[in-house]
């Protein structure tokens, strides 16, 4: 959304922060995506996405949310089945970043 601008003010920024974090999954498709948008990057931008990703894995990235995934095969396939859980703990509640000036950036 954030990335396209759809119902959002667009921001690469925030959309690379939020692909970050999903990166955590291991999806393939989604590493990729995010790798392919950070090489396009300026040494300057890469630098301000990595301050966002850091932040918004320490927020809401799988640890913080207290989430494990596990990958298996079916025996005679590649089909690869993500199981995710999340444990029954409290976690932070932050707010949400809907502009750039909103980010931590420091």
């Amino acid at each position: 959304m954030f990335l396209k601008g759809q119902h959002v003010e667009q921001s690469t920024l925030i959309g690379m922060g939020w692909l970050g974090v999903a990166t955590e999954s291991g999806i393939k498709e989604w590493v990729n995506f995010y790798d392919a948008l950070y090489a396009k990057a300026t040494p300057q931008m890469q630098q301000q996405i990595d301050k966002v990703v850091a932040d918004y894995k320490r927020k809401f990235g799988m640890k913080a949310q207290f989430v494990t995934c596990r990958y298996s095969t079916a025996v005679g396939t590649n089909k690869v089945a993500v199981k995710c859980t999340k444990e029954d703990k409290i976690s932070t509640v932050y707010p949400l970043d809907l502009h750039e000036a909103q980010l931590n950036l420091d």
